[in-house]
């Protein structure tokens, strides 16, 4: 019995490791994850055990760090674009490489201080980038696990969906929402780093000024359209939201609590995505 061999991956994850400059009294600090997928043609490899011509993990982590080092100021999608056209470069067995890395933002703990860090209170990062030979390289951005509650406006009840009603003030619950956003890009942004920082601010305060929605999927629109109408270069953003709802432990207590309410957040959680494309 003969058969093909249709499809070969390998690659590397959870490559980590943080990025330190020290220059004039000023220090940065980065910090990476990053993940390799490669394909491959593996007819030689799976019928003759001739392993010549892939690369081996380590020679994606040294990689990451070569390219990295002395690279303190560059975007995260140009890492990822040049490790994924190394891979290709050196190896000519290889059809395609994904990158995928994650950075982790961190913040000083003091302007005065320049060696004391701490995450920033946003998520991270996430940038992607997938080269294949004779084809462009494509380039994705995001950011994942960034937190949102608005105590204003509460979840519409049953009965007020059935009605398409909007939510009272303060009603029975709010949502708290962790929102994680992907978008691809139709032109080469001249700063990428730039590019998504516009992009998330401009999301959030529009998270935080909308009035009442009478649906999650209505939210998730007006916040794609604010992230197109930051950045130009954009031309679809993926937004994906994972809400869980918090309310009163006892719903006596809206009644007689009086301007301080306690909140509790159930256990379960709902997930929607929607992506939002430029006309």
């Amino acid at each position: 019995m003969s058969a093909n061999v249709s499809k070969h991956n390998f690659g590397k994850q959870d490559i980590s490791f943080f990025l330190v400059r020290r220059d004039a009294g000023r220090e940065l600090l980065r910090q990476f994850e990053v993940n390799v997928s490669l394909e491959s043609d593996a007819r030689s490899a799976c019928l003759a055990g001739d392993i010549s011509g892939l690369m081996f993990m380590d020679d994606m982590s040294n990689a990451a760090y070569t390219l990295t080092s002395g690279q303190s100021d560059v975007d995260a999608e140009k890492l990822a674009q040049a490790l994924a056209e190394w891979c290709l470069e050196v190896n000519q067995r290889l059809l395609c490489a994904q990158v995928q890395i994650n950075e982790t933002p961190w913040a000083r703990l003091s302007p005065t201080i320049p060696y004391a860090f701490s995450h920033k209170s946003v998520g991270h990062w996430t940038v992607a980038a997938r080269v294949a030979r004779d084809e462009p390289a494509k380039i994705e951005s995001g950011f994942a696990d960034v937190l949102i509650v608005r105590t204003l406006s509460a979840a519409p009840s049953r009965t007020q969906l059935k009605r398409n009603t909007q939510a009272p003030e303060h009603g029975s619950s709010f949502p708290c929402i962790s929102l994680t956003t992907r978008w691809k890009y139709n032109a080469t942004p001249q700063s990428y780093s730039a590019c998504r920082e516009s992009l998330l601010e401009a999301i959030l305060h529009a998270a935080a000024i909308l009035g009442p929605m009478t649906s999650q999927q209505e939210t998730l629109y007006r916040l794609g359209l604010a992230g197109l109408s930051a950045s130009p270069e954009v031309s679809t953003i993926n937004l994906d939201i994972e809400a869980q709802y918090c309310a009163p432990p006892n719903p006596s207590l809206l009644a007689n609590a009086g301007n301080t309410l306690i909140y509790v957040a159930g256990k379960q959680s709902g997930r929607i995505s929607l992506s939002v494309d430029r006309q």
